[in-house]
């Protein structure tokens, strides 16, 4: 067996037959990786031939002062944890003494360290320690190694959270079985290694408890999108190991972007076109990250991703969004909450007190819940687009006279339903909230004024004018689907400013006169159903399914854009 050379260009030594020769892998796009590959390479000479002792030049780059010899040995350390080749003892050759090395590197303290030596540049010195090797001891305890260890931190590792997002992907990537696709995008990384091995891991198995998705059997595919810049690193892989539970759900990275190079507005519209690009396949979740541009780690707030946060809303209120990210800063928490975020989640820290487990659960419960109501709430921001746009229309052939007072109602009506909308992932009943605020814009149509042309003849038979001008006669046909539907009266008695009794329309009598006078469909049994779902989430009486009340709130949403559009 022979000593192993690990090396960056031919020198004296390369080219002695002392050593099984290891040059440094260039092919890496990181110091980490490739050291990474090296290390394989030595795994698996030390694997087929076996190694007697491991030297390593100092100067391993282009650049000598980087001293990238230091950074090997203690990356064969501790990525062995000081078992196998990485027992061996570790020579250190260049011209530089001890205390040349302990001033120009950070990674020095690796020849305080056990069974580790430092060695001139001599052939002659070299040749003496390889002929005595036996005499030379193995590193015996890997504690003693780490006691006297100090691996610096790379440049921005803090303010980029790398510690964070590495320590979540692994321990997230152990609950899920996933750790051996995972561990080469993080396992290779010094300072993470040196992190870790000071705080090591349980081996306590993890089952995650995943939540039921109340509509599997649905035959549409139900699609998260990821926005991450570390997509790539892991955690794209590790997102669809976890969704990968259910049959319905479809994860997707953003795709054809540089998160390194290119600029925001390249970023806002690549999301635009990939949101839009099948539009009838929808997006209904998209997992962002806080901090997506290089730019974005110089910055305390208005990170990039809170213009794509205003981009998605922009497209479609509906779509759902949920934070994942290392950051835990309460200002960012707070602008998504006022963002209405669905959820904002912390990746886990190594210094974290919460259960891996419990972070997996929690962004599949909030994930799965985005999901059900993300295609409920997407219809509804769709359906109040086309409300506002008609209202907005100022050449509209809508013959309903919209006064000033009538349209800001319907606009509050509208505010308020969204922002129950939006709480209605805490408290069910926010949805009721919502479906009251939407009828409350049919009864406004509705509203007795003198400019309604709706008058009572007989004291029982309803009149009302249509777009020529001709009164109708509306008693018939509206008792005839009336009385099949609902026991009562169309006109009500109420108490007149003299304390006379005066005859008034009910509100759904006079919004379906108007049905029947001015436009060409006849919606009066939708009526019928959207006022016995709303008097008895009002008053009482037979409860309401969420996805019936859902169902009927686009239904009254699409009844107000026909009676729009046709009257």
């Amino acid at each position: 067996m022979k000593p192993a050379l690990i090396y960056y260009k031919e020198n004296v030594f390369s080219q002695l037959d002392y050593f099984q020769n290891i040059r440094l892998a260039t092919s890496g796009h990181t110091v980490d990786e490739r050291f990474y590959l090296t290390f394989n390479d030595l795994s698996e000479s030390y694997n087929k031939e076996g190694i007697t002792a491991i030297f390593i030049m100092n100067t391993l780059s282009d650049n000598a002062i980087e001293l990238q010899g230091l950074q090997m040995a203690h990356y064969i350390r501790i990525i062995t944890r000081g078992e196998g080749v990485g027992k061996l003892p570790i020579f250190l050759i260049g011209s530089e003494n001890i205390t040349e090395l302990l001033r120009l590197s950070d990674y020095s303290s690796i020849l305080q360290t056990p069974a580790v030596e430092l060695l001139p540049y001599s052939k002659e010195k070299v040749k003496n320690v390889i002929d005595n090797i036996h005499t030379y001891k193995h590193l015996e305890n890997y504690e003693a190694y780490l006691k006297k260890t100090h691996i610096p931190q790379p440049n921005n590792y803090l303010s980029h959270h790398s510690i964070t997002s590495e320590w979540s992907l692994y321990q997230w990537s152990k609950c899920l079985n996933i750790k051996s696709a995972i561990e080469n995008h993080i396992e290779r990384n010094l300072y993470y290694r040196y992190i870790t091995s000071q705080h090591p891991e349980s081996d306590d198995k993890v089952t995650i408890d995943y939540p039921p998705y109340p509509s599997e059997s649905e035959p549409e595919k139900k699609r998260i999108l990821i926005i991450d810049d570390e997509a790539d690193k892991g955690w794209g892989e590790l997102y669809k190991a976890l969704f990968s539970h259910y049959s319905c759900i479809e994860v997707n990275t953003l795709k054809g972007f540089d998160y390194a190079s290119d600029t925001k507005e390249t970023l806002l519209q690549k999301v635009k076109e990939t949101i839009l690009e099948k539009a009838f396949e929808p997006y209904h979740l998209v997992l962002l990250d806080i901090r997506l541009l290089q730019d974005d780690f110089n910055k305390k707030t208005d990170f990039s991703s809170f213009d794509v946060i205003n981009m998605l809303q922009t497209l479609n209120k509906g779509i759902q969004i949920i934070i994942v990210t290392a950051s835990n800063k309460a200002w960012n928490l707070q602008y998504t909450l006022n963002k209405n975020v669905f959820a904002y989640i912390t990746k886990e820290s190594i210094f974290d007190k919460s259960c891996s487990k419990e972070k997996l659960e929690e962004l599949l419960k909030q994930s799965v819940n985005a999901i059900s109501k993300s295609h409920f709430l997407q219809k509804v921001a769709e359906n109040e687009k086309k409300i506002l746009d008609r209202l907005d229309d100022k050449t509209s052939t809508i013959s309903v006279p919209i006064r000033k007072k009538m349209l800001d109602n319907i606009r509050e009506q509208i505010e308020i339903a969204w922002i129950m909308l939006t709480n209605y992932r805490f408290d069910e009943r926010y949805l009721r909230y919502a479906y009251l605020s939407y009828y409350q814009i049919l009864e406004l149509f509705a509203e007795p004024s003198p400019d309604m042309y709706i008058k009572i003849k007989n004291k029982k038979d309803i009149y009302c004018e249509d777009i020529n001008g001709n009164d109708i006669n509306c008693s018939e046909k509206l008792k005839m689907i009336y009385d099949k539907t609902w026991k009562g009266n169309l006109i009500q008695q109420t108490q007149g400013t003299h304390k006379e009794k005066e005859l008034e329309l009910t509100p759904y009598a006079r919004i379906g006169s108007w049905m029947f006078a001015r436009t060409t469909n006849r919606h009066f049994m939708t009526l019928l159903e959207l006022n016995s779902t709303r008097n008895n989430n009002t008053h009482g009486g037979s409860s309401t399914s969420n996805i019936d009340l859902e169902k009927r709130l686009l239904k009254m949403m699409a009844l107000i854009i026909d009676f729009m559009d046709n009257a």
